[in-house]
């Protein structure tokens, strides 16, 4: 598992190391999703620092959008930060915002600072 949840009293922090797979990635989102407080989180911040993320297929970002949609609707409020160094990742995440694939609030950022300044603030 390239993965941990840290639970916060408002959110989540996941922190991805290695090689991050799709596996990797979906069994986060359902422990995110699946957890009996999700409906009163206020974010979730992924960590992929130093990180080799390997590229998910269309289908498996249809798998993990389904998840995110289930969340949507549990939880509309929520926020999705992600905190990358890698530029790829950055593109992915911000290409599915503008394709319109994110219901949730998201943004990408380089320091865990700043994604925290913008979920609680």
């Amino acid at each position: 598992m390239a993965f941990s949840i840290q639970w916060r009293r408002d959110g989540a922090v996941k922190y991805f190391t290695g090689t991050v797979t799709f596996d990797d990635v979906i069994q986060s989102e359902r422990e995110v999703t699946g957890n009996a407080n999700f409906t009163a989180l206020k974010y979730v911040i992924s960590m992929y620092l130093n990180t080799r993320p390997v590229d998910l297929s269309d289908s498996e970002r249809i798998e993990v959008r389904a998840l995110r949609l289930g969340g949507y609707y549990s939880n509309p409020r929520i926020k999705y930060a992600f905190v990358t160094d890698d530029a790829n990742v950055k593109d992915a995440i911000e290409k599915s915002v503008i394709d319109g694939q994110t219901l949730h609030s998201t943004r990408v950022y380089e320091t865990y600072e700043d994604a925290v300044a913008w979920v609680i603030g």
